[in-house]
């Protein structure tokens, strides 16, 4: 359950904001349509780089602080953004792109160590199917979070809530992590799942 509510919130963040993208820098934002879709490509790009610097401290660190440590991101994205958005009442582009990067620095550090850590938290015998099931929260994530995000949006809430819904799932899949995920640095596994 633990590993199923962490692929769930970070993915959640991912898709529901990475989908929504350009159509934000248009609609919101105020960018013509070919530079709201040059623009998208760098919170990736950003994320991408992240990928690789992870996996150099992913067994100095740990995976569980790691993970943490994006969810919280994607926390202080998604709850900063609802209060700058809602208090300054400022929707511009560069506001929408900080909020973008943050977001998918926060989900990339997340989404890249859970193959990793989901695997090792699973005996041998049945490895491959706790790692599918982990992961198939992120295919259900991915259905979900573009809907919701369309749905926030088409109810009038205004993208405040949208940033909103994205802090409350970071700070959920942070806390569960916190209070249910097991440190697996270092730990062979069969010690860990036997």
């Amino acid at each position: 359950i633990m590993a199923w509510c962490v692929w769930f919130c970070s993915y959640f963040v991912a898709y529901g904001f990475s989908l929504w993208l350009p159509t934000l820098y248009v609609k919101i934002g105020g960018l013509e349509v070919n530079h709201a879709v040059a623009l998208s490509i760098v919170p990736w790009i950003s994320g991408m780089s992240l990928v690789y610097l992870g996996s150099f401290f992913v067994d100095r660190i740990g995976r569980k602080p790691l993970i943490i440590g994006g969810l919280l991101t994607i926390a202080l994205a998604g709850f900063g953004g609802a209060i700058i958005l809602h208090g300054w009442h400022t929707t511009t582009w560069q506001v929408l792109f900080g909020l973008g990067i943050l977001l998918s620095v926060g989900s990339s550090q997340c989404t890249a160590i859970l193959f990793t850590y989901t695997s090792e938290l699973y005996p041998t015998r049945i490895r491959g199917l706790g790692v599918s099931a982990g992961s198939s929260m992120l295919r259900l994530a991915g259905i979900i979070a573009p809907a919701a995000v369309g749905a926030c949006l088409a109810a009038g809430f205004g993208i405040e809530s949208v940033f909103a819904m994205f802090g409350a799932a970071g700070l959920l899949g942070a806390v569960v992590i916190a209070v249910l995920g097991n440190e697996t640095r270092q730990k062979n596994l069969e010690s860990l799942a036997p």
